[in-house]
């Protein structure tokens, strides 16, 4: 199966501690434009993803992307 997140939704959602914080204020704050600038296995069980805005300190686990994908398959 391939799903195809919309960048601007993941970075928005990164699980990192400051961006879990500022959700509540309807943070963080992500530009329009934003890219991947990278992204590598995290051990067996993430994503690390470097975007073009700076932001470098979230994981995205493959368990919360499986069950963000069969969400968009329902």
């Amino acid at each position: 199966m391939v799903v195809e997140f919309p960048l601007n939704e993941m970075r928005r959602s990164c699980p990192c501690a400051a961006c879990v914080q500022l959700r509540p204020q309807g943070g963080p704050k992500v530009p329009a434009d934003i890219t991947l600038v990278s992204a590598e296995m995290h051990g067996l069980w993430g994503l690390a993803i470097v975007w073009s805005d700076g932001h470098a300190t979230g994981i995205h686990s493959f368990e919360v992307l499986r069950r963000s994908a069969e969400a968009r398959n329902d």
